[in-house]
């Protein structure tokens, strides 16, 4: 099920009142009452007993909470992106290693490889194009393919998934071919800047128990590393991440 059809589905369950939006947090304040304020750049306050941030990574509630240590660390690695429509008989041999998603590494070069789909139309369903998402990455290093230069984000689309097409060409299928069938044009090749934010204990005060953070506003991170060896991705090994 589609992101946006789950929030749909979440927000539908709220009550109206309790939702609003386009709100830029600019401070918050508690007070002896054991509430918490938040204060917003429309001269707008909203008070409770709980303030919970889970604003994601860029966290407004976190540069409030951590003036000093709120920033994130960009990752030494680049990554691209697609969404695209395949087929249903182009997605089976997918789909039989696994329904949802994986994630793999090439241990010769170091990229990495993640694929999920999207959104799959119902069994009884006339639509036969599945959304799929399609992501490699690679080492933001001089040493990366031995080209003694790093190897930069190209600016052009079309530059954007050749480069994809590159970095995965030795590949076996079906990982291969996944890459290398994305269409040069109608598909926009998306980056993502890879950044991570470790909490230390104490890296913030919740107030007596009245503020805290969650999720990515909490420990911005990038996909786990749990690693099992599968053969054959490059002619030898890969390591799958789940």
């Amino acid at each position: 099920m589609p992101y946006g059809t789950i929030l749909q589905k979440i927000l539908k369950s709220c009550t109206k009142r309790l939702q609003q939006w386009s709100k830029k947090l600019t401070s918050i304040s508690t007070s002896e009452a054991e509430t918490i304020t938040a204060s917003f750049a429309d001269n707008t306050t909203t008070s409770g007993s709980l303030l919970i941030g889970a604003d994601g990574s860029s966290s407004a509630v976190r540069r409030l909470l951590c003036p000093r240590t709120h920033s994130n660390s960009p990752l030494p690695v680049r990554l691209l992106g697609v969404s695209v429509p395949y087929t249903k008989q182009r997605c089976a041999v997918i789909r039989a290693l696994d329904p949802f998603f994986f994630q793999a590494t090439d241990p010769a070069t170091n990229v990495f490889m993640y694929f999920s789909f999207l959104n799959v139309p119902a069994q009884d369903s006339s639509d036969e194009s599945i959304v799929c998402q399609v992501l490699t990455s690679w080492p933001y290093n001089a040493e990366f393919l031995g080209k003694g230069r790093v190897t930069e984000t190209p600016e052009g689309n079309v530059d954007r998934i050749r480069l994809m097409k590159e970095i995965s060409k030795g590949w076996t299928e079906p990982f291969k071919s996944i890459v290398g069938d994305i269409p040069e044009e109608g598909v926009e090749a998306k980056e993502i800047r890879l950044e991570d934010w470790p909490p230390e204990i104490g890296s913030w005060d919740n107030l007596g128990g009245r503020i805290t953070l969650v999720g990515d506003a909490a420990h911005a991170m990038t996909m786990c590393e749990c690693f099992i060896n599968i053969p054959n991705f490059r002619r030898h090994d890969v390591v799958f991440q789940c």
